[in-house]
């Protein structure tokens, strides 16, 4: 194997790749979040909602993507641009949160070295897209259309 190459993830194929609405479970410790942020609850995975569009997600050079975490604790974390995912959407185990405010870049990899839980329903993630618009200053019609 070559210096600084990883080990690859043996239930991913060589074409694995990422996409739109796919929620992965990750080591907690390949999450890194803002100082303000990083007060986060130990756990032995993080759950986590792809955000970005399919061309940041297919695109070979892009090494990141733009994800969200999601919370089971509905009443401990719910905030105003929160949006909530029934259980059984995207692989989910429980009902939960997206946490449309906690948005960080991802490296692809760390996604691929953990497991995917299936992809999120499409009107799921737009709605998921609109709030990060509505929490950054962006009205709904302005919000990006598509997946």
């Amino acid at each position: 194997m070559a210096q600084g190459a990883s080990a690859p993830n043996p239930g991913a194929s060589a074409s694995a790749t990422v996409g739109p609405g796919d929620i992965y479970t990750v080591d907690p410790s390949k999450v890194n979040l803002p100082s303000t942020q990083a007060q986060l609850p130990p756990r032995e995975k993080r759950w986590l909602l792809v955000v970005s569009c399919k061309d940041d997600c297919r695109q070979a050079y892009f090494h990141t993507v733009l994800v969200v975490l999601l919370t089971a604790k509905l009443d401990t974390y719910w905030a105003p641009h929160d949006v909530t995912i029934e259980k059984g959407n995207g692989g989910t185990e429980l009902k939960c949160l997206a946490q449309a405010d906690m948005i960080f870049p991802m490296l692809k990899s760390d996604l691929l070295a953990g497991t995917r839980k299936g992809g999120l329903l499409k009107d799921t993630l737009r709605q998921v897209r609109a709030h990060i618009g509505n929490a950054i200053g962006l009205d709904a019609s302005s919000a990006v259309r598509g997946a």
